[in-house]
Formats: structure tokens, sequence, C-alpha cells
């Protein structure tokens, strides 16, 4: 065997021990997420919720992990064409709370929750899973009803973008949040 081969045998060796051990100090019970055609469970993002089975369900990170976002749409929209705006959906977005600001705070200063855009009314209360919640509306390409709830020291944010209110989207975001449940 020559230097070089004894060098890179090492070389494979180590990698090989490495990637073993990282794969076996993972812990794929945090974040354990199934998603079958109508039920969502996720301990990662720690909600679980049913859903009617005429939505896709898509799950996106931001860059630094800190805001999770679950999108459903009806299947009946799709696909979305390059270069237009998306169709009404639903979202369900986890934000992390390291300031641990009180809802209402977080609502009015936080960018995302989009309360710079609605009439800057009082926000009414709301329930979801017996977390008390509040919700309001704000217009931008939809109208939008949204509901806040403080959680184990994150941010829910739901969310329902309508044409119109007559639009199913709206009862069938209200049949989501009565399934929903925080794990």
């Amino acid at each position: 065997m020559t230097k070089n081969t004894i060098i890179g045998s090492f070389i494979l060796a180590l990698a090989l021990v490495i990637g073993a051990g990282l794969y076996l100090s993972y812990d794929r019970d945090k974040s354990a997420t199934t998603s079958t055609p109508g039920a969502f469970n996720s301990k990662d993002i720690g909600l679980s919720f049913t859903y009617p089975v005429n939505y896709q369900l898509d799950i996106a990170d931001d860059e630094e992990g800190a805001v999770r976002t679950i999108t459903l749409i009806d299947k009946a929209n799709l696909p979305v064409g390059q270069n237009t705006e998306g169709p009404p959906a639903i979202t369900i977005q986890r934000f992390d709370n390291p300031e641990n600001l009180a809802l209402d705070q977080w609502i009015l200063t936080t960018p995302a929750s989009n309360y710079h855009l609605s009439s800057m009314g009082e926000m009414g209360g709301s329930t979801i899973d017996g977390e008390a919640g509040l919700g309001y509306t704000y217009s931008g390409l939809y109208e939008n009803t949204a509901i806040a709830v403080a959680h184990g020291g994150k941010i829910y944010l739901f969310v329902v973008g309508t044409l119109t209110p007559e639009d199913t989207i709206k009862s069938d975001y209200f049949t989501i949040l009565e399934s929903v449940k925080f794990i």
C-alpha cells in the first residue's frame, strides 16, 4: 500500500465515523412531522390539525429557522403561473418570540403580523385549542382574517386570504382552526 492510499483510507474511515455519529445523535422525535392527505402533525412546529383533502400542504422555513410557514392551497388553484400572484391561501406561521413580547405587542410591533395593513382598530378575542388569541382583519392583495396565539414561548399566526367573504376557503379556515391542537 502506498502512503497516499493509507491516508485516503484513513480520511474515508474518519468521514464515515463522523457521519455515523452525526446521524445517530440527530433527534428524530423533535423534528418528526407527518402529513397525510387531510392530517398534519408536527412535534417540531408544535401543531396538529386536520384539513380538507382538496388542499395541498407545503412547509417552508426562513433562513434562520425562526419562522416556520405552513401553506394550504386548494389544488384546483394549482399550478400557480410564473410571475403571477398566488391564489387565496391559508397560512399558519410559527414565530420565535425571543423578546417574550405580549401577544398584542407582538402584533402591533412585528411587520410579519401585517397589522399595519388593518384599519388599526381594536383586536377581537379568539380561542384556539383553549389558548386565548387576538384576531383582526387587514387588506392587501386579498381580504385577510388573522388570529394570533402565544403558546409555549412562540407566536402562532393563522391567516386566510379571500376574494369575497363567501369564499369556501374562509369556512375551511375556521374548520381547520377548530381542529388545531398544540403539541
